[in-house]
């Protein structure tokens, strides 16, 4: 059921003609792309979505956001529309083993399948946005916000991090997760631990063998390509 449910999401997603069935959601009325959307965030999940996110909301704390839908077709509709987006992106190797991670109940061909769907469908668009890679996002994330002021003549707040002020969004990520039964417990945690990364490396095996990973890995390195 878990994995009828993460697949139908899939389609949904990253349908244009399906994807308006998504404003009848009330868990995603607060991060679905909106006329008044002042920028959209989005990525495959794990993909450092919850970091980027909050470092640019502690800055802009007015700006309407569409976020953490992990659909492609808000990408669209946000480019459709003129709307600044931002598109994270993570080697396929580590979102879907920390995606397996955070939920057990997912089958590796599905973690795949998503991944390869989403990057895909936006390959058409890859010149319409910005392309946050996860190690810049987790790095400099206002070095992107910089990017999108550049690309479409905005104003977003932003500040460039030292170790001191890493470390301190980092913990006060953690402490927010904390709070939220849904993401408290180690597995689902957006910020990096023990025994997460322990947990991925059980994973991987699993889905660097199955022959799905090397046509994900080859759109993941396409799309950073073009």
């Amino acid at each position: 059921m878990k994995n009828l449910r993460f697949n139908i999401g899939r389609i949904v997603g990253n349908s244009d003609l399906l994807f308006p069935l998504l404003y009848l959601s009330k868990s995603r009325k607060n991060g679905i792309i909106r006329k008044d959307s002042d920028i959209c965030i989005e990525g495959f999940q794990r993909s450092g979505n919850t970091f980027f996110h909050f470092s640019f909301m502690r800055l802009n704390r007015q700006a309407n956001i569409a976020h953490h839908l992990h659909a492609s077709a808000q990408v669209i509709k946000a480019i459709q529309q003129g709307t600044p987006t931002i598109v994270l992106i993570r080697n396929p190797l580590e979102a879907v083993a920390s995606l397996m991670v955070k939920d057990l109940n997912l089958t590796v061909e599905s973690g795949l399948k998503s991944y390869m769907d989403f990057y895909k469908n936006l390959m058409p668009y890859r010149s319409k946005f910005v392309v946050g890679k996860f190690e810049e996002v987790i790095d400099q994330p206002g070095l992107l916000v910089k990017q999108i002021n550049e690309q479409f003549k905005q104003e977003f707040q932003y500040e460039i991090l030292n170790d001191n002020k890493r470390a301190n969004l980092k913990e006060q990520i953690k402490k927010k997760n904390l709070r939220n039964t849904i993401t408290a417990g180690w597995e689902r945690s957006s910020i990096p631990n023990e025994q997460k990364e322990a947990a991925k490396q059980v994973v991987k095996k699993q889905i660097t063998d199955n022959h799905f990973y090397k046509k994900t890995l080859a759109v993941y390195e396409e799309f950073l390509l073009i």
